[in-house]
């Protein structure tokens, strides 16, 4: 990945480290302070690959739970992205909250999802994690463009390559079952 996605990388760990700096005095949702700074990302990200990326918020899906973000490539849907607080982490396993478990319950069906708390990244398609999560080597909230290293930059790179790059299943026929699927 080039310098380009390594420099929006650094940018979103800043923008997360200036706004934690003020938490105490401003308070706020700590997820929520996640959204803006991954719409840019993902649209960065986009943008080196060659295709148009739009993440909105509070989307809606079919799954009875309200996703943080509906992602968009080149117009069609790609995916959906569930942020937690920083420090909460991307494995469900770890969850402490019983709302967070039956979140991820409820989203265990979905086919290209994409789980972080800005330090820690992990795609999930149909409840199983794909690839290996992602770490900063730092903390967002505080480490500002320090953060990510190499090595989580260029892991992450990868990651959310893959996330974006998703094709969704069709079927072979407008009744088929789903055993049918390409």
């Amino acid at each position: 990945m080039s310098s380009l996605f390594h420099e929006a990388l650094e940018r979103f760990s800043e923008t997360l480290t200036t706004s934690f700096a003020v938490a105490e005095l401003n308070p706020a949702q700590a997820e929520d302070q996640l959204k803006g700074p991954i719409q840019r990302l993902l649209s960065e990200l986009g943008t080196e690959l060659g295709v148009s990326v739009v993440a909105r918020s509070e989307a809606r899906t079919d799954l009875g739970v309200r996703p943080d973000m509906g992602v968009s490539v080149q117009k069609l849907l790609a995916g959906h992205v569930e942020l937690k607080a920083p420090g909460k982490g991307a494995r469900p396993a770890g969850f402490n909250d019983r709302h967070d478990k039956e979140q991820f319950k409820k989203l265990a069906d979905h086919p290209n999802l994409l789980y972080s708390d800005g330090n820690e990244w992990a795609l999930y398609r149909r409840g199983q994690l794909v690839g290996a999560l992602v770490r900063a080597e730092g903390d967002v909230r505080a480490d500002g463009p320090a953060a990510y290293g190499q090595t989580g930059k260029r892991a992450l790179a990868t990651l959310l390559r893959d996330f974006l790059s998703w094709e969704p299943l069709v079927p072979a026929t407008p009744k088929a079952p789903s055993s049918s699927l390409r």
